[in-house]
């Protein structure tokens, strides 16, 4: 379509890059207003988050899915027409953001405590193991027709055991954060952010078996860094800062390893490293 009206290649990605950045600063704004720690926020976003390296790959549903964030977090701190305004935007672009409408649940998912929480990451653990794409053969029928062609026709593979113990590493950090934050001292408004952010992570790991299917936990990548945001914010104000330090080290020594050592995905790229070493 941007061709078609002259609009070069460069010019389209400055415009989405534009749109993302800004999106993702009111995002991080909507988070916390102290700047403080913004640091951790881009640490996070780039080492754990796979929107950063993933948005060229998927150009409309990362913008649906910035968009839909900042929508569902509207929701929450109750501007409910900017919430619909930007919801109804994100559908648009990419209809499978619908899912943001599980943020009605929200007064459900307010009532979780810190054992439910855990048990979610464990049921994402169990699911993991469970879920798979054999299962895919026997719903076929009944999937919208491009998701059926894509099993139909092998289109569809299993994740690599890199790319899924990957998200595995991750699980202690998320413990950590549900045990290590002041879970008490939170705000309405943390707290629900909080507890839709563990669920976000659960849901990544509970469909890690699923390639096409687990797109749809993809859409809440950026609301599952709130809960590791929280625990560095913890450890930073109790001044833990070796601990503080050593998980931020670790985060960027796996990104590294996912960019650099074993690249697949979104992560495969051509790096000059590659070919000095």
């Amino acid at each position: 379509m941007f061709f078609a009206i002259g609009v070069k290649g460069q010019i389209f990605y400055l415009i989405f890059y534009t749109i993302s950045f800004f999106l993702l600063i009111c995002i991080f704004k909507e988070f916390d207003n102290n700047i403080r720690y913004v640091f951790f926020l881009i640490i996070i976003y780039i080492c754990v988050s796979n929107l950063f390296n993933n948005q060229l790959n998927g150009l409309r549903q990362a913008v649906a899915t910035y968009l839909g964030s900042l929508g569902f977090i509207f929701f929450l701190k109750k501007r409910i027409t900017l919430f619909w305004l930007l919801y109804l935007l994100a559908i648009s672009i990419h209809l499978a953001s619908i899912v943001y409408i599980v943020v009605l649940m929200t007064p459900i998912i307010y009532k979780l405590m810190k054992q439910q929480l855990y048990l979610l990451i464990v049921i994402g653990i169990i699911l993991s193991f469970t879920l798979n794409i054999n299962l895919f053969y026997l719903i076929t029928d009944y999937l919208p027709q491009n998701y059926a062609n894509h099993i139909t026709y092998n289109f569809i593979e299993n994740r690599s055991l890199n790319s899924m113990v990957l998200k595995y590493i991750l699980i202690p950090i998320y413990i950590l954060a549900i045990s290590r934050c002041n879970y008490c001292n939170f705000t309405p408004f943390e707290k629900k952010l909080f507890n839709w952010g563990i669920i976000g992570f659960s849901m990544k790991l509970g469909l890690l078996g699923l390639p096409i299917i687990s797109r749809v936990s993809d859409y809440f990548i950026l609301l599952s860094m709130y809960p590791l945001y929280c625990l560095f914010k913890s450890l930073a104000q109790k001044n833990k800062h070796i601990l503080l330090v050593s998980i931020i080290s670790f985060l960027i020594s796996l990104y590294f390893f996912k960019t650099i050592v074993f690249p697949s995905a979104e992560y495969t790229y051509h790096s000059i490293i590659k070919y000095l070493f």
